[in-house]
Parts: structure tokens; C-alpha cells; sequence
């Protein structure tokens, strides 16, 4: 399905501590690979799309690590 956002899903992952994650880089977009080369899922994104999720990624993560130390 696509939206107006400019991003397409088909499927959803979960990354563990530990996960097979590898890239390549092809034709001006990054293909990232989770859990190996065969059967994984791969997330494409330009460099302005994988700059958002760096972006994004890393807030959530100084989130997680804020709730974990005032626990």
C-alpha cells in the first residue's frame, strides 16, 4: 500500500541485540538486509530517507536507554 508519505509497507520486522544486519549501496539508495542474505528483509532508502531514520532511530533509543535508567 502507499501513502501520500512517500513510504510503501509490506511487512514488519523485529531486531534483537545480536541481528544479522548488513548493507549495500545501489544505484544512489542503500538496501539494507536483516538477518542474512537469504529469506531476510531488506529496507531500501535514498540518503535523505536513511538520514530521517537515523534520525528517528537515534531519539528513540536515547528514549529507551532515559526510561531504562530511571526505572
Amino acid at each position: 500500500m502507499v501513502h501520500g508519505s512517500g513510504m510503501q509497507l509490506c511487512a514488519w520486522v523485529k531486531v534483537d541485540g545480536g541481528a544479522d544486519i548488513e548493507y549495500d549501496i545501489c544505484g544512489g539508495e542503500v538496501e539494507l538486509s536483516f538477518g542474512g542474505r537469504f529469506g531476510d528483509f531488506q529496507l531500501h532508502a535514498t540518503e535523505d530517507g536513511l538520514a530521517e531514520l537515523i534520525a528517528t532511530t537515534s531519539a528513540a533509543l536515547d528514549e529507551m536507554r532515559a526510561g531504562a535508567a530511571g526505572e
